[in-house]
């Protein structure tokens, strides 16, 4: 019974501070943390549980609001030269960056609509599902084939520099291939490729490249982070 009330608790907090149509800031609305903003990094704690326990339609409002800021991740994504979109770590609701040293190099916050779009397809295995995610899961992928770069003399494909890792510790212009993304970016274009597949689209190829390649990280001389 104790167990049963902290759950039931817990999900009724949940719905109130996570459930609404964009995604809540840091600590939810239990206090005012960063001024209110969103730290999409977060996004995944507050909502990936909703469609696990059959409330998808408590996530799929704010991961509609992905769709609304889409032009400006592209424009992100664009003006530091790769595809598809990149999405922004501390913003307001209007998808703008806020000033930060650590925001413009953050990467692990990118395959987490794919991860969260996933979800919402194991809960409602749906062509609608598809269609209405569609374009978030595809540019996300297009963005993370296109971080990650090829390196002629390791003959791999390497995350960064520059990138700030989870952890948040580590120089950005010293830190690559940490294990978390890697591990991350293989998932997230594996799912992409699943996608691409459910809607019968081709497949770019490099999303497979790059995700055959995080599998097997190369071993090389450098700052690996473990």
């Amino acid at each position: 019974p104790e167990l049963e009330r902290r759950i039931v608790l817990s999900q009724f907090l949940t719905a109130i501070h996570s459930g609404g149509s964009v995604p809540p800031q840091e600590t939810g609305y239990m206090y005012n943390s960063w001024f209110g903003k969103f730290h999409l990094e977060m996004h995944w704690w507050h909502g990936a549980h909703f469609p696990l326990w059959g409330r998808g339609h408590l996530l799929e409002k704010s991961l509609d609001w992905y769709n609304s800021i889409l032009p400006l991740a592209k424009e992100l994504a664009a003006a530091q030269g790769y595809d598809g979109v990149r999405w922004p770590k501390m913003i307001g609701i209007d998808g703008k960056q806020s000033p930060s040293a650590i925001a413009p190099a953050l990467i692990w916050q990118q395959p987490h609509p794919i991860a969260l779009a996933e979800l919402m397809f194991k809960e409602n295995p749906s062509d609608a599902i598809l269609q209405r995610y569609r374009e978030i899961v595809f540019e996300t992928a297009h963005f993370m084939a296109s971080f990650a770069h090829w390196d002629e003399r390791k003959k791999a494909y390497i995350l960064g520099p520059p990138l700030i890792p989870a952890q948040e510790c580590h120089k950005p212009e010293e830190s690559w291939n940490p294990p978390y993304e890697l591990e991350y970016w293989k998932y997230g274009l594996e799912i992409a490729v699943k996608w691409a597949e459910r809607l019968h689209e081709h497949i770019p190829p490099k999303w497979i490249e790059v995700a055959n390649a995080m599998a097997e990280p190369p071993h090389h001389e450098g700052v690996y982070l473990a």
